[in-house]
């Protein structure tokens, strides 16, 4: 996925490297290890829900084999609903990162006309703001693919005038469920880590 690019204007901080933060150098170095925790949390969730993904595939696509009639099998309701938590789980993870992107964009407005906004190294607050704002854009889109999953997994078996879709169908279909959650095709996992490292280093994180 293609991101913009962020104008990092190199300018050196004003703030002291060394000693307590407080104001706004605190806020934005906890807003910058909180998304890292997220994402931490974000990376668990999609493992989990892998496996679920793909135990639920199986059991269709075994149920199928057996019976091509057979569209629920025992056990999938629970399966569904597992998912379906886990989902949830997601959710909330992004609506914490839309919570330090609003954070970030505030301390980025408030310091706009500032000639001193530099609190770590080399980055305006804008720049924070961006890069954390790019994060969280392919986090939310990814959570719509997501939610897609969740709801129509269940139902694959059936087309949408309520006959049975054939079985090599529905397997390819589950398949690519199983594939798109894992791969998560809205989230550039490269340049992610990258920007993470970047904010990491900037906020002293990384010493």
């Amino acid at each position: 996925m293609a991101t913009p690019e962020i104008n990092r204007t190199r300018r050196t901080s004003t703030t002291p490297k060394h000693g307590q933060l407080t104001g706004f150098p605190r806020r934005i170095k906890d807003c910058v290890a909180d998304i890292h925790n997220v994402i931490q949390k974000w990376e668990n969730l999609k493992n989990k829900g892998f496996n679920l993904v793909s135990d639920i595939a199986n059991l269709k696509i075994a149920s199928r084999a057996y019976d091509e009639a057979s569209c629920y099998p025992n056990g999938l309701e629970n399966m569904c609903s597992n998912l379906k938590i886990i989902y949830d789980n997601m959710e909330n993870l992004c609506i914490k990162m839309n919570k330090i992107t609003v954070q970030l964009q505030k301390i980025a407005k408030l310091n706009s006309q500032s000639s001193s906004d530099i609190y770590f190294m080399t980055w305006p607050a804008s720049n924070l703001f961006e890069t954390v704002k790019q994060i969280s854009d392919m986090h939310n889109e990814e959570l719509e693919a997501k939610r897609a999953i969740v709801e129509s997994i269940a139902h694959v078996d059936l087309m949408s005038n309520g006959e049975i879709r054939d079985t090599d169908s529905s397997r390819d279909i589950l398949m690519t469920y199983v594939a798109c959650w894992l791969h998560e095709p809205f989230i550039n996992e490269e340049t992610r880590t990258i920007m993470m490292e970047e904010l990491l280093l900037e906020t002293g994180h990384h010493q």
